[in-house]
């Protein structure tokens, strides 16, 4: 089979997927606890439920860069509901929010304007990212790569190696384990699991210039399916 029509495959059934998790429950979905189902959601509580995701990326900056997100532009792929929006756009100057899925857009849209966020721009992706006006300091994305097959978690790293300057991160969970992470799929929540080795995305990366510089367990974000990461990879000043 063709790459780019299996990745069109892979695409449209990822989506098909999100597209009606989008309406049945779409909070719930995006961070699967009791009190996001839609019979008894807190805006409120749903919002600020990422917040303390962001006390280790600001950490991991200050460690790997020289510059402050303060002064940084931000790429957030795979935005869902904007959980972790809201928390990027009080961190950084300019937040680019990429999502698949025209509901989870809305829906994004709307929490910023409610919470009076200016500094975010929501746009629909599709399997193309569109490229941001300039270079970006940060790609950011949590809860994204471990629901596609690898040529898909391929297709999407180089890109988001393309958009970013040389010194700039990228700050991504995934797992690591596909073997473990796709028989966990059984008896779930019908979220798909998928794991990509840690080989075929240190090769991505450094085809596009960008090296691994941290890799931390975060088996929080999936339990035990499967080996759950945080990888920081920072593109290099010059290409050798």
């Amino acid at each position: 089979m063709d790459v780019n029509m299996g990745i069109q495959d892979d695409y449209e059934k990822l989506t098909s997927f999100w597209n009606q998790a989008s309406i049945d429950d779409p909070y719930w979905f995006v961070a699967t606890k009791l009190q996001f189902r839609r019979d008894r959601l807190s805006f409120d509580e749903f919002y600020a439920d990422a917040k303390d995701d962001m006390q280790p990326l600001l950490e991991t900056i200050q460690a790997c860069c020289e510059w402050v997100p303060g002064d940084g532009r931000c790429l957030e792929f795979g935005c869902g509901a904007g959980r972790g929006t809201v928390h990027l756009a009080r961190c950084f100057r300019d937040v680019l929010a990429y999502d698949a899925i025209d509901n989870y857009v809305s829906i994004t849209r709307n929490a910023i304007e409610r919470l009076g966020i200016r500094n975010v721009t929501v746009s629909k992706s599709g399997i193309e990212i569109p490229p941001p006006s300039e270079p970006i300091d940060l790609a950011y994305s949590v809860l994204v790569f471990q629901h596609m097959v690898p040529r898909m978690v391929v297709h999407y790293l180089s890109q988001l190696c393309t958009y970013l300057r040389p010194g700039g991160l990228l700050y991504f969970q995934c797992l690591t384990e596909p073997e473990e992470a796709l028989e966990a799929v059984a008896g779930t929540n019908g979220h798909s699991l998928c794991g990509t080795s840690l080989s075929m995305i240190t090769s991505v990366l450094n085809d596009g210039g960008v090296d691994i510089v941290r890799e931390v367990l975060a088996q929080e974000y999936t339990g035990n399916h499967g080996r759950s990461v945080i990888i920081v990879a920072k593109k290099r000043s010059s290409l050798v």
